[in-house]
């Protein structure tokens, strides 16, 4: 049994203020990498840079998706700073580019094409300062990009464990309900595929089942929007913790192409997929599939079904036998999965998903 979790978390009140002290002894000069628009309007930009009393450049043409190619670019400008350090403020797409960034900026003889290569590299310090309850990527070594010009998504072969997690649910109260409900629902693929997952151990099985009970108690405020934010973040890095152990499985793997080909959010685009996923394992009498659907308190996978799609629809495509071969050819990842998956339940779990 293994586990490994070597970045300190905070979850609280005016965090990156709390713990101003900290955040100046990562360096002696940071890079900012963030979103065009997002970080200004919920202030944490605002308290970050109040609370840095050392020289910072901010990166901010982070957009959803980041690409290769904007990650190279906001290393090169690191490196032209002579930055030390980097600081991911955001969601999942401006932390995920910080740890690709901060890569590059330690290994100055490498490019873009290092992602996605098996070699030893290290990295300059990250920190991770998440505004959205989904991604966990401030708790996790992962990194997801985009390259468009093979139209691919995926996590980069590097472990990039960010130093410190600065977590504070006020950033929330500026997000859409739109973008808190998929973001939440991604924090909830996250339990579900870590849960069935076949890296999975006693110790992973904790916290995503904690995690699970946990959603349990927040799934309410989602069709409410009655929200707690502090236990919106508490569930997303907890489902971030589970990942971190386990990795992802097939409702993952199957969202990228929906997110490539036909623009549809991340979040939502595993979330199209979770139900008919979990009802395998259920038909397959998996006690752990059982066991979600009891931690998560819903009696039956037609009420899951019936609550789920409350929050997101299911999209009309029509191609679905491009969907069904791509992650057929994906045999590493259908090996990730506890519950029995090959190509009948492919075919089942892609044609219940989409009309």
């Amino acid at each position: 049994m293994n586990y490994y979790m070597p970045t300190q978390f905070y979850l609280e009140n005016n965090c990156i203020k709390n713990h101003q002290k900290e955040l100046n002894q990562c360096g002696k000069k940071a890079l900012i990498v963030t979103g065009k628009h997002s970080s200004k309007m919920n202030g944490s930009l605002d308290d970050l840079t109040e609370s840095l009393t050392i020289p910072y450049v901010i990166f901010d043409e982070i957009e959803e998706n980041p690409t290769l190619d904007i990650c190279e670019k906001g290393a090169e400008i690191g490196k032209k700073e002579h930055v030390d350090f980097v600081i991911g403020l955001g969601g999942g797409s401006s932390m995920d580019a910080a740890k690709a960034i901060a890569l590059l900026i330690k290994n100055e003889q490498e490019d873009k094409t290092c992602f996605y290569q098996k070699k030893e590299l290290d990295y300059v310090d990250v920190i991770c300062i998440p505004t959205t309850c989904g991604t966990g990527s401030e708790v996790t070594s992962k990194a997801v990009l985009m390259n468009p010009s093979e139209h691919k998504k995926g996590s980069i072969s590097h472990d990039i464990w960010p130093k410190y997690a600065f977590v504070d649910g006020k950033y929330l109260a500026y997000a859409s309900h739109e973008l808190i409900a998929n973001t939440a629902i991604d924090a909830l693929c996250h339990l579900i595929e870590s849960h069935l997952n076949t890296k999975a151990t006693d110790l992973s099985h904790m916290i995503s089942g904690y995690g699970l009970q946990k959603f349990k108690t927040i799934k309410d405020s989602l069709l409410t929007h009655e929200y707690n934010y502090n236990e919106l973040m508490l569930v997303s890095s907890i489902a971030g913790m589970a990942i971190a152990q386990t990795g992802t499985t097939i409702p993952h793997a199957l969202s990228y192409d929906l997110t490539c080909f036909y623009n549809i959010s991340h979040g939502q685009a595993c979330g199209i997929y979770i139900v008919s996923y979990l009802r395998v394992g259920i038909e397959q009498n998996d006690q752990d599939a059982k066991d979600v659907l009891k931690y998560l308190g819903f009696s039956d996978i037609d009420s899951f079904d019936e609550w789920i799609h409350k929050l997101i629809k299911k999209p009309k495509i029509e191609d679905h036998e491009f969907l069904k071969n791509s992650i057929l050819k994906n045999e590493a990842k259908l090996r990730t999965s506890k519950i029995c998956i090959k190509s009948a339940e492919i075919h089942k779990i892609i044609e219940e998903s989409l009309d």
